[in-house]
């Protein structure tokens, strides 16, 4: 039943499970047994439907680095990997500076150009298995 119809949030597994079996299960129980089946569980906030924000909410894989992580990541790499800074002022000028480079910089920008670049894979509606 799962996994032809895999439901969208941990609430409907709940119900699902609920109805099959006659027991309620907590939300952590639910995302253990989800697990357990080879699925992927992930908490995701709400979006209202009702906001015109001009939002558009692009779900991630949970293991894929989103790009400000990609951006510290590189950031880190150039400036502080084998570094040593003697003071904590010393430490935040490089993160700064750091990131000052990274707008003006034309071979860290040609760099970040490929790092940053977003190369997910988007699905329209849930894959049927």
């Amino acid at each position: 039943m799962f996994g032809q119809h895999p439901p969208h949030n941990s609430n409907e597994a709940a119900e699902r499970i609920e109805e099959l079996t006659g027991i309620r299960l907590s939300p952590g129980r639910v995302r253990k047994f989800l697990h357990r089946l080879g699925m992927a569980v992930r908490k995701t906030g709400h979006v209202p439907a009702k906001a015109k924000l001009g939002i558009h909410l692009v779900l991630l894989p949970p293991y894929s680095l989103n790009l400000i992580e990609r951006l510290w990541k590189f950031v880190k790499k150039k400036v502080l990997y084998a570094q040593y800074y003697s003071t904590v002022e010393k430490f935040h000028h490089a993160v700064r500076n750091g990131m000052y480079r990274v707008n003006t910089d034309s071979m860290w920008k040609a760099e970040l150009k490929t790092l940053l670049a977003p190369k997910f894979q988007l699905f329209e509606a849930p894959v049927a298995c």
